[in-house]
């Protein structure tokens, strides 16, 4: 029997089946965000399965054809198989323009520089949530103090000023804790969360593609939660604090965050069947570039037995 080596068309095959495989895994992780399970399990090993299938399955049937068609004995048998393989590869890439994933992540591709436009809008929301907080806090603090010393004015044996600085003190610790604002460790609220909302503006000067949905998730969740600690924070209260100061802190976010534009369905793109295609004939290469055995001369009366 002739010894088979691997050749650079099978490497091609294989390099081309990856690549399917993972750009269906991103279009079904895509297509499935915020939707629960996938194929009755998580959905990141559901997607994962769904990539693995489809995939591995073009890979397998070109695999088979080309054995078959290297094949040096029972030519007939052969040859009737390989053409039964190759119906299944061709009728598997048709069927699999109505429903497979692949086609979702060029779809999404094709949105992308809106949906970075929304995630570096909902960004610059947060930090400015921040920044407004900030404004809040001195505001708030100036207008205690002045609540105290008009109080202190009209009420001079009431209060002095150590108790007026204590106040002071307090307030500041109420609005401002330790956990929320640490430049010295930079591990504070603040801190912590401006370092994520840098590092995801710089994920987003580029597509990217494998972090995309994290970046959207945090920014969908995590200023919710900064804003619940915010307001926390300022809804402490002080002795002789006046009603004016009193008022807790508010800020209403309208960043967007794109989650239709991620897993809502619509129209493929030229670039997506063009690149299924392509990597569909190239998984096909190593069946395509065999050299089939010089004995088989006449495939019609070998297929028709004739």
């Amino acid at each position: 029997m002739r010894q088979r080596k691997i050749t650079w068309a099978d490497l091609i095959s294989l390099i081309a089946a990856i690549i399917f495989g993972i750009i269906s895994y991103l279009g079904a992780l895509y297509l499935n965000y915020n939707k629960g399970d996938v194929i009755g399990m998580s959905n990141n090993i559901g997607c994962i399965g769904i990539a693995i299938l489809s995939s591995a399955s073009f890979l397998l049937l070109s695999s088979i054809a080309k054995i078959l068609k290297l094949t040096r004995t029972h030519f007939s048998i052969a040859i009737k198989l390989e053409i039964l393989f190759l119906l299944l590869y061709f009728s598997a890439a048709v069927g699999m323009l109505k429903i497979s994933t692949f086609f979702h992540y060029f779809t999404v591709l094709d949105q992308k520089e809106i949906i970075l436009q929304d995630v570096r809008n909902s960004i610059k929301a947060t930090e400015m949530m921040f920044t407004n907080y900030d404004i809040y806090t001195k505001r708030r603090l100036s207008l205690y103090e002045n609540d105290l010393r008009t109080y202190c004015n009209t009420h001079p044996n009431e209060i002095s000023q150590w108790q007026i600085d204590r106040f002071i003190f307090s307030m500041k610790a109420h609005l401002i804790p330790s956990n929320y604002d640490d430049p010295v460790s930079n591990n504070g609220i603040k801190q912590v969360a401006q370092k994520m909302l840098n590092n995801h503006y710089n994920n987003t000067l580029t597509w990217p593609s494998f972090s995309i949905l994290d970046i959207i998730s945090e920014l969908h969740y995590k200023p919710a939660e900064f804003f619940q600690l915010m307001t926390a924070y300022s809804k402490e209260t002080e002795p002789y604090e006046g009603s004016l100061s009193r008022v807790p802190f508010k800020f209403q976010n309208t960043a967007f965050i794109p989650t239709q534009k991620i897993n809502s369905e619509s129209e493929k793109t030229f670039l997506g069947y063009a690149s299924y295609f392509l990597l569909l004939g190239l998984i096909l290469l190593n069946y395509i570039t065999c050299e089939r055995d010089g004995r088989v001369q006449n495939l019609s009366k070998l297929i028709f037995n004739k």
